[in-house]
């Protein structure tokens, strides 16, 4: 990508001059609020990333990949549907099918992505089932709790 800068890219994307500043905190609110949809759709990468300065980069968070590509992409589109959203109800419902349809692809890809992992990153099934052992045994352990204290 030409521009590694988060927030001169959205800007570069919505049209804006780069160098004003007057629209900085809104569109950053706006990324940042993006970033927490995209972890809900299951891009770990973008946990606990909070634009703050405006000097962030793309490539401190993630590699570059067909995942990263879409990620820009549906920044921008979300950012904007905050921002500038389209007057027009078809153009809107345009955007509204990208948006859709960008959300289902990072969901498959990063759900794919996960399952790359080698074991010991959290992905793989390696573990599942020592996992299930260890969840029913504190389960029980919590209702032995549970009788103990005489409350049923």
């Amino acid at each position: 990508m030409g521009e590694d800068n988060i927030l001169k890219s959205i800007k570069k994307m919505l049209g804006l001059d780069v160098e004003d500043d007057s629209f900085d905190i809104d569109i950053i609110i706006n990324i940042n609020t993006t970033f927490d949809f995209l972890v809900q759709l299951g891009v770990e990468s973008l946990y606990r990333v909070y634009l703050h300065t405006g000097n962030e980069k793309w490539s401190s968070y993630m590699d570059e990949n067909q995942l990263y590509r879409m990620i820009i992409t549906y920044t921008y589109l979300k950012v904007k549907d905050y921002f500038d959203p389209p007057t027009s109800g078809v153009l809107r419902e345009a955007m509204e099918r990208q948006i859709k349809e960008l959300e289902w692809r990072i969901r498959e890809m990063a759900a794919e992505m996960e399952l790359r992992k080698p074991s010991g990153e959290g992905g793989g099934d390696d573990d599942d089932s020592s996992d299930e052992e260890d969840n029913d045994s504190s389960d029980m352990d919590s209702d032995d709790d549970f009788d103990d204290d005489g409350d049923e």
